[in-house]
Formats: structure tokens, C-alpha cells, sequence
């Protein structure tokens, strides 16, 4: 009887425990996340973490890895891009598979993304994967290729480019002269220059201009030659080069140019000549301009002098002449620009856009308005893309109007529910950093009936500090969207598309720009709850999603 009581009171005690899930394995998590069953993944990871009392990073960095390298194998087109821009998130975190397997892609999109995230990596891997690149069977990657082993000076940049250059049809050439410019060394400067004799007036052209915008005045002798050419575009490039690299010896040709060319070649020679100290250039150049010639009209926003014509012109009835006249005037920081700024940056019903003109030689753009702007994506440059890319700047260049007037412009764009500059226009608020800006910021994250810019505005205070209902208000906003919101990007820029020398790097559309964000913020206080967040969107919300949150779960886990 006393042994039976004894086995009773044993088999009582051990029952709870026998009644407990045996602890989760490691290995099993990593199994089932390569199998593909992501939410029972992460299901057994959080139990496991359950029992283990904290989260074990090494595990989260297989989990991530693995579906990083799941979608850049996927074949799928979205999944590869999502993925790479993962990795890219990742940064030092990333593995160099993912990146060989971007630049591996079916697809021309994702070799280039794959291309650019290497392009911030500097070691020799990464120069291995750039050289690599350099064979796709995709013109534009293995440019983006070359524009990043150019940027590096890659000890093999000068022989890779050059075997490509050889290889493209001749009128093509002209893509090469900035590559070689960018490098600089002794043998890159000779290829550059034998191309400004090149027998196409093109890659003469894009010679002269890439010498001057890398400040080679090396290569003035070739370039004062130039000048003397009968070709028009060769004329304005060279004078245009010579004023930017000051060749004070070129006066003479310059006022002969000037004395006996086409339009757009004096515009530029005067521009040269004014540089150089000629301020009689000026009075042509603002002549010009009162008669409308919007080369001209851009060319005033390098002369003081022409400020006050400028406010003028800001008020004339021709569209063309209006917008030019602006973004040339803000150019010199003066406030009389803003009636006409807000007109290119509050759209209405007739759509505006702005489409680029190049003079011949082009060393002078100008801006044509173009009506019904969102239909018009075809064609030799996306007008809905530049215009864009115009208001973000405008918006940058606004700040120096002064607070007051940046705060009421600000203000106008919130309340015409403006939502495609809010992410640029929010980014500028928080990096005032002044109580009326942060007032603004508080007045319109409260607002009802605009999700968006409460959301963006809720994630800009956060991101200063001012948590208050921030963060609640982001886990929100996060928890609403994770399941609806497919992370998507602007199109990327094509090499000879892009108006300026910035880096052009794939880039979420807004909303999406907004989610991938929000996550971020909450995953750099790199809290508990932070990594539960990722973890559970990664597990509940869009699949394809999953590979931009793994790379935000291993830029938390640094």
C-alpha cells in the first residue's frame, strides 16, 4: 500500500511536465523557414524564445538570410527586386550570394538594383561582382557597372570600359567620355581626350562637357581648340567648358564666338565671358532673357544682376517663360519666385508637368509645361518622373527663402493634400528642428481624413523623440497596412535620362516608402517589441513584403 501511494504522488508530481511541448530546436526553425513554411517558422521561433527568455540573434539572422536568399532565386520578378532592395537595407549585414544572384536576374531592373547596393559596398568582393557585371546581357547594367567601378577607380576600370566602349555601335560612344573623366588617371585622360576628335560630333560633344564638369583644365588645349570648330554643338560646349574651368586665355576666341554664332552658342559665350569677368555679357544675356528666350531666362539664375528681371518675367502671362523665370529666381533665394513656385508645386486639374529641353550642345536646359502630365510616361524622358524629381528640389531649395515663407509653402502642400512631395517635404520639417516647424508637424499629424500625412508626420516626430502617441500611433498604422500595403518602386532612371549627377538609387513609391520607414524607426531603438513587430509582419502580412522586413530585421540585429 505504501509503494502504491509512493508511484501515485511521483506520476502527480511529473504530470505538468508531461503535459508541456518539448522545447523547440534550433535546427527545426531554420528547416522550416527553407521549406518555405514561413509562419510555422516563426510560430516555433517564438516559442522558442519563450522558453528561452530573450530573442536569439544568431537565429533571427538565419531566418532572414534564408528568405533573402529565397527571393533573390525566386524567378519572380517583384520577389528578386524586393529582395535585393532587402539585402541593400542589410548593408555589411548582407550576404554577397544575394547580390551575385541580383546580378545573375533575368531581369535588367534587378540586375541594376543589385549593381547599386554593391556600388555602397567597398571591398574586393564587391569589385569582384561589379567586374562580373560588367558581361550582362543588359546594355544599361553593365553601364551602371562601369559608372561604379569609374566612381571606386578601380585599378581594372579603365581596360573594362574601354573593351565595352569598343564594342557598342559608334554613335553609342557617347556614354563613355564621364567614365573616363571620373577616373583620372594618366591612361583614362588619354582616351578622353582622343575622344574629344572623335568623328562623331556627339562623343566630341559629351568629351568637352564631361572634361570641364570633372575639372580637368589638363586638357584646356584640346578644349580652346575646340572652340574654332565648325560644328555648333562642338561651339557651345567648348565655350561653355572653358568659362566653367575659368580659362581666362580664351577670351579672345570666346568674343569672337560670341561675335558671329547661332543663338544658343552666344548664350553660352556670354555666360563664359560674364564668369570671366566680362559684366558687358550680362547685358546680353538679360536682353535675351526680356525677350523671352527661356535658355536664356535659366542662364540668369548664375547673374545677381538679373534678379529683378527675373520677378518680373515671374509674372508674365506665358506659362513657359512664368516657370522658368522661377526656378531661376529661387536660385538666388529671393521670395518674389513664390506665386510662381507654388504653380508648379500645388497640382490641380490640369496636370502640369514640365518636359526637358536641351540646347544642342547641351549645356542649357530649360523647362517646356506640359498639360496632362501623368499620361504622358513614354517617350525619351517620363515627364510624370522628372517633374517629380523638380518639385523635391524645389522644395530643398525653398528652405532658404527663410522659415516663415518655407513654413506657409509647407502649410499650402499639406493642405492641398500634395501627397507625393509629403515624404520629401516632412524629411525637410524634421531637419529644422525649430518649435514652429515641430508645431506644424504635431498640427498636422492630428489631422483627420489625411492617413498619409498623419502617418508621415507621426513617424518624422518619433523620429526626433516627440514619442508622446507616436509610436502607438505607427504600430497602428503599420498593423492596418502590412496586409494590403505591396511595397513598390518609382521606376529606375535610365544613364542617359538622369539630369543631374546625384545618385539615382531604387526608391520606394510613397506609401510604401512610408511602411518600409515606420518599420525601420521602430527596429533602430532596437527594443523587444521592435524585433516582435518585424517578426510578426513578416509571419501575417504581404509574402512578398517578407524579404524588405528581413533585411530590416538584420539591420535591427547590428
Amino acid at each position: 500500500m505504501k509503494q502504491v501511494t509512493f508511484f501515485l504522488a511521483l506520476l502527480l508530481a511529473f504530470l505538468p511536465l508531461l503535459g508541456e511541448a518539448p522545447i523547440p530546436n534550433k535546427s527545426q526553425i531554420s528547416y522550416l523557414m527553407q521549406a518555405k513554411e514561413v509562419e510555422k517558422s516563426i510560430a516555433l521561433y517564438f516559442r522558442y524564445k519563450k522558453h528561452k527568455g530573450s530573442h536569439d540573434f544568431e537565429v533571427l539572422q538565419q531566418m532572414a538570410f534564408i528568405l533573402l536568399d529565397e527571393g533573390a532565386r525566386s524567378k519572380d520578378r517583384e520577389s528578386e527586386l524586393l529582395s535585393i532592395y532587402g539585402s541593400g537595407i542589410a548593408g555589411a549585414a548582407c550576404s554577397y550570394d544575394i547580390l551575385d544572384a541580383g546580378i545573375k536576374s533575368q531581369y535588367a531592373e534587378t540586375q541594376v538594383a543589385a549593381i547599386q547596393f554593391l556600388g555602397g559596398l567597398q571591398d574586393d568582393r564587391s569589385d569582384e561582382l561589379l567586374i562580373k557585371a560588367m558581361s550582362s546581357d543588359f546594355f544599361f547594367a553593365r553601364m551602371e557597372a562601369a559608372l561604379q567601378l569609374a566612381g571606386r577607380k578601380h585599378r581594372a576600370s579603365v581596360g573594362q570600359i574601354e573593351s565595352l566602349m569598343y564594342r557598342v555601335p559608334p554613335p553609342a560612344r557617347f556614354f563613355f567620355p564621364q567614365f573616363f573623366a571620373l577616373i583620372g588617371t594618366t591612361d583614362a585622360i588619354a582616351i578622353l581626350r582622343d575622344l574629344m576628335e572623335d568623328r562623331y560630333a556627339s562623343v566630341r560633344v559629351e568629351a568637352l562637357l564631361s572634361a570641364a564638369r570633372f575639372g580637368r583644365d589638363d586638357l584646356l588645349p584640346s578644349i580652346r581648340m575646340n572652340i574654332t570648330h565648325v560644328n555648333v554643338a562642338e561651339q557651345e560646349a567648348s565655350a561653355y567648358a572653358v568659362g566653367l574651368l575659368k580659362d581666362s586665355s580664351s577670351l579672345k576666341k570666346l568674343k569672337r564666338l560670341f561675335n558671329s554664332a547661332p543663338s544658343n552658342v552666344q548664350i553660352a559665350a556670354a555666360h563664359s565671358l560674364y564668369i570671366l569677368g566680362d559684366k558687358m555679357a550680362k547685358d546680353y544675356l538679360l536682353s535675351k532673357a526680356k525677350d523671352g528666350d527661356l535658355f536664356a531666362i535659366a542662364t540668369l539664375a548664375g547673374v545677381p544682376e538679373g534678379k529683378s528681371l527675373l520677378a518680373e518675367l515671374c509674372k508674365n502671362t506665358d506659362i513657359a517663360i512664368r516657370t522658368n523665370a522661377a526656378l531661376s529666381l529661387i536660385k538666388h533665394r529671393d521670395r518674389r519666385c513664390i506665386p510662381a513656385i507654388l504653380d508648379i508645386l500645388i497640382r490641380d486639374v490640369r496636370d502640369l508637368g514640365l518636359q526637358p529641353q536641351f540646347s544642342l550642345g547641351r549645356t542649357l536646359l530649360a523647362f517646356k509645361p506640359v498639360y496632362s502630365a501623368s499620361q504622358k510616361s513614354e517617350g525619351t524622358y517620363n515627364i510624370p518622373s522628372v517633374t517629380l524629381t523638380v518639385r523635391e528640389q524645389l522644395l530643398v531649395d525653398a528652405m532658404n527663402l527663410g522659415e516663415e515663407d518655407f513654413l506657409r509653402i509647407a502649410d499650402l502642400i499639406f493642405a492641398s493634400k500634395q501627397t507625393e512631395l509629403v515624404p520629401t517635404l516632412v524629411t525637410l520639417l524634421q531637419s529644422l528642428q525649430t518649435q514652429r516647424s515641430i508645431e506644424l508637424l504635431k498640427r498636422r499629424a492630428q489631422e483627420a481624413g489625411l492617413p498619409l500625412i498623419r502617418a508621415y508626420c507621426n513617424l518624422a516626430l518619433y523620429k526626433m523623440g516627440h514619442d508622446g502617441n507616436c509610436e502607438k500611433a505607427l504600430k497602428e498604422w503599420i498593423d492596418r497596412n502590412k496586409n494590403s500595403e505591396m511595397i513598390r518602386f518609382r521606376p529606375l532612371v535610365p544613364l542617359d535620362q538622369r539630369l543631374s549627377d546625384s545618385p539615382h538609387e531604387l526608391t520606394p513609391e510613397d506609401s510604401s516608402k512610408l511602411l518600409i520607414e515606420a518599420y525601420q524607426a521602430l527596429a533602430q531603438r532596437q527594443q523587444e517589441s521592435s524585433i516582435d513587430t518585424l517578426l510578426a509582419s513578416i509571419q501575417q502580412g504581404t509574402p512578398k513584403n517578407r524579404y524588405v522586413l528581413a533585411g530590416l530585421l538584420l539591420r535591427a540585429l547590428q
